[in-house]
């Protein structure tokens, strides 16, 4: 994930905002709660084994919690993490948003870089991403041409 700043400084302190094991903030919609009552990443307990047939131990208090007990969304911690202001961790925007906004936020910000698919994974900033598809366009109509003729070649088309 991406490191956030956060606008009140004590919220980048709060170790109950802070994911134990990636030490990542914990993004409402990505927030799991053992039947400990603890709290990590959906990756994070992805990764401590949480399958379907795994328990999970906790890296806090070593309790076990079963697929079943593993809880998808704590209301009242998803709403508290929800509230909680950050800035965009895109390099160029300033702008403010609670948390539970960030990720609508990002899909739309215009200094998200995007990768351009013609370009061999050039990174443009989203604003300028019309223009550079406008400026390079014969050199990404030979590219889309290239790849048709390759579909072709492996009878995928």
């Amino acid at each position: 994930m991406i490191k956030l700043k956060f606008v009140n400084e004590k919220d980048s302190n709060n170790g109950d905002y802070i994911c134990a094991v990636c030490k990542d903030f914990l993004y409402p919609e990505e927030t799991m709660q053992l039947s400990c009552c603890h709290m990590y990443c959906s990756d994070c307990i992805k990764e401590l084994g949480g399958s379907l047939y795994g328990n999970v131990e906790c890296p806090m208090c070593t309790k076990s919690s079963r697929p079943k007990d593993i809880k998808t969304n704590n209301r009242f911690a998803y709403n508290i993490l929800s509230a909680i202001e950050v800035y965009c961790p895109n390099e160029e925007c300033n702008i403010k948003i609670e948390a539970g906004r960030l990720k609508s936020h990002i899909n739309k910000c215009d200094y998200q870089k995007i990768k351009c698919n013609y370009c061999d994974n050039e990174e443009v900033l989203r604003k300028n991403y019309k223009k550079h598809l406008t400026e390079n366009m014969e050199d990404h109509f030979i590219k889309l041409m290239q790849d048709v003729e390759e579909l072709k070649k492996n009878n995928t088309f």
